[in-house]
């Protein structure tokens, strides 16, 4: 993978924490801190170097009041 992009559906979601293990070992800490609004997304979010293949994706989030039950996409290319 070369980026990323994350989006969220079925309510607004505060992203806390967002990082990724790649398979070579080393781990991505994003430090952006996002408010998503139901249905929106992020811009392409480039990935470091040439540490392409991902081993997990970690997510620290929470619902802001008044949603539902938030879901997240991840789509990369």
């Amino acid at each position: 993978f070369r980026k990323l992009m994350i989006r969220v559906l079925d309510s607004d979601l505060d992203l806390i924490d967002f990082q990724i293990k790649f398979a070579t070992g080393p781990v991505y800490h994003l430090k952006d801190h996002y408010v998503f609004r139901e249905n929106t997304r992020t811009r392409a979010l480039d990935l470091p170097g040439d540490l392409r293949v991902i081993r997990w994706i970690d997510f620290k989030y929470k619902n802001l009041p008044g949603g539902g039950r938030a879901r997240m996409q991840v789509w990369g290319q």
